[in-house]
Formats: structure tokens, C-alpha cells, sequence
């Protein structure tokens, strides 16, 4: 069974097209599908399969697409925002919706992350739409998200009572223990 990275995806750029990828999007959501039985995606409208087909003209085996996964479309544009998740086998859809983005003229920023595959990464390397850069979990922490070192180093003290004088100290520290780990968010 593969593990599942969930993918923050935010497409920006002029209203109309905007307003349009919207538009296709919802359409792809709302088509009743066919259905095929239980052992496919074949039959379900948010399978990420029907992008390709229905918006990019392609065919995801013939065109070696990776749209393995389905998707979560938010209604509504909030600035010029086409924003939306997807759950998908072991990696995000990079090229799949790097071809959407160029079809619609719009820019993309994502934010991927399957822990399972030491996988944390964005492409937002200006921080626009994704701002955290680390990922701090352990036994006793829910998963908590970071913008700066400072802040990963404030919550160890505060949650754990762990005070480092550095980043390097902190990392020294985490070898080994299962009390927390810091991941650091990779920029592609």
C-alpha cells in the first residue's frame, strides 16, 4: 500500500484566468463518472486522472502523467486564489500541475508533504503562500509548523524544557531520541 502525500496547491495570477481554472475545476468535481466497481478511480469525479483527461487532453498512461490520487476543491476564489489539496501516492503531481498552470497562464505554489518518505517540500521559495519552513513532531507534540529556527527553538523550551544555544546544539541533541523530531521544509 503507498503512503499518501497531501498537497497544498495555491494558482495565482489574473482574475479571468483565475476565475476560469475555477470554473474547469468544478466542472471536472461536479461530472457524474461512470461507475466502474470498487478497484478503481475511474468512477469517482475527484480522481486527478480527469484533470488530465478533461483539461490537459491527455492521457495519463499513454503521456506518462503521475495523477495517481484524488483532490479537494475550495468553492470559492479568495484573491485571485485558485486553491485546492490533493492525497496522493508517495510524491505530489509536480509536472501534472505544472501543466495545468501554464495551460491557464497562472503561477503555481505547493506545499507537499509525506512523512513516511522523509518528503517535506514547497516551491514557494519566497514564502508567499507558504510560509513555514520546519516541521517539529514527536511522542508527545502534535505535528506543530515554523517559519524561522528561533520559533522551533522557542516551542522546545516551552513544550519541553529543552534550551539550546544553537541550532547545531538542538540538532546534537535530537540524534537518536524519539522525544521530537525537526524536519526542515526542502525548497525545489
Amino acid at each position: 500500500m503507498a503512503n499518501t502525500c497531501f498537497t497544498d496547491y495555491t494558482f495565482v495570477g489574473e482574475p479571468e484566468k483565475a476565475k476560469k481554472l475555477l470554473a474547469d475545476l468544478k466542472r471536472v468535481i461536479n461530472t457524474k463518472r461512470k461507475d466502474l466497481g470498487p478497484d478503481t478511480y475511474l468512477s469517482e469525479s475527484d480522481w486527478l486522472g480527469w484533470i488530465v483527461r478533461d483539461l490537459l487532453g491527455k492521457d495519463e498512461k499513454t503521456d506518462n502523467i503521475h495523477c495517481g490520487g484524488t483532490f479537494y476543491l475550495e468553492d470559492e476564489l479568495t484573491n485571485n486564489e485558485v486553491r485546492f489539496t490533493t492525497s496522493t501516492r508517495w510524491t505530489p503531481c509536480r509536472e501534472m500541475f505544472k501543466m495545468l498552470a501554464e495551460k491557464y497562464g497562472l503561477d503555481h505554489y505547493y506545499y507537499a508533504e509525506e512523512i513516511g518518505c522523509n518528503l517535506l517540500e514547497t516551491n514557494d521559495d519566497q514564502g508567499m503562500y507558504y510560509t513555514n519552513r520546519y516541521m517539529v513532531t514527536g511522542e508527545d507534540i502534535e505535528d506543530q509548523y515554523f517559519a524561522t529556527q528561533d520559533e522551533v527553538l522557542a516551542m522546545l523550551k516551552e513544550q519541553l524544557g529543552k534550551e539550546f544555544g544553537s541550532w547545531e546544539e538542538m540538532r546534537e541533541d535530537e540524534e537518536g531520541t524519539y522525544e521530537y523530531n525537526v524536519y526542515e521544509i526542502e525548497i525545489v
